[in-house]
């Protein structure tokens, strides 16, 4: 081919066509142009096909992320709901006439409201390996991306929430066993077996008492309000974030069928 066009020019310079000849080089450096353009629009169309595959695979995982973080908050909040009735149990016990109490009802219900550990089993391997990988930016829909970026902060508002929890449960469970007594406690679900130990045969005051205790009330006021903004406020939030993720993500999959 370049040999062709090479006789043309020499037979047009030869035959001193000059005007014919400098349209004709014109053309052929058009033509050259047009080729690098078309080259470049089809490394450019393969480049953000190869771009498109990536990110509908992981917007596919970031979904089930979603799908399964939604899960975890579902079967925590059941979780800790159960817990929360034992909480509040607790304050009926203490508002209630102390002769009509035992104290193996009063040793269930504080079993209840104190051996539940806070906090869901979080998936963010996929969002992590987009952030390092820097395939984030890759998620040309801004506000996929965007929400993704807040999702991972506002999670740290969720552990801290959890933690809050936790730290008042461990404090009361604390005083109890200062002043009162964790064995019965335990024994009231025979939970001793899991352990590996026998029933207590001492004399034991109980913890009856602890009702009445200024600090245990106090805290256990503490207690039941950070459970319930977690279970009503904090992990509602989450999920509704988790379900916009998806519905976002199932627009732009569908826009790219």
């Amino acid at each position: 081919m370049i040999k062709f066009f090479r006789k043309i020019r020499q037979k047009l310079l030869s035959e001193n066509k000059f005007n014919r000849y400098l349209l004709y080089a014109i053309g052929e450096i058009v033509l050259v142009v047009i080729g690098i353009l078309i080259a470049l629009q089809i490394n450019n169309w393969n480049e953000n096909r190869k771009v498109n595959i990536i990110q509908q695979k992981y917007l596919t995982l970031l979904k089930h992320e979603a799908l399964s973080n939604i899960s975890g908050i579902d079967n925590e909040t059941h979780k800790i709901k159960i817990m929360t009735e034992g909480q509040r149990e607790i304050f009926r016990l203490i508002d209630a006439s102390k002769d009509t109490l035992t104290e193996e009802y009063i040793n269930q219900t504080f079993f209840k409201a104190f051996t539940t550990l806070v906090g869901y089993n979080y998936e963010n391997s996929v969002l992590t390996e987009i952030k390092n990988s820097g395939e984030l930016k890759n998620i040309k829909n801004d506000s996929i991306r965007m929400t993704l970026m807040a999702l991972e902060s506002y999670y740290e508002n969720v552990k801290y929430q959890e933690n809050a929890v936790n730290i008042l449960q461990q404090k009361i469970i604390d005083h109890v066993g200062l002043n009162g007594d964790l064995r019965q406690v335990i024994e009231s679900y025979d939970y001793y077996k899991y352990l590996g130990i026998g029933k207590t045969k001492a004399i034991s005051k109980g913890n009856k008492y602890i009702l009445e205790d200024a600090y245990f009330k106090n805290k256990m006021i503490e207690y039941l309000g950070v459970t319930i903004n977690l279970t009503n406020i904090i992990y509602p939030t989450m999920k509704e974030r988790y379900i916009d993720v998806m519905n976002r993500i199932d627009e732009e999959i569908d826009d790219k069928k």
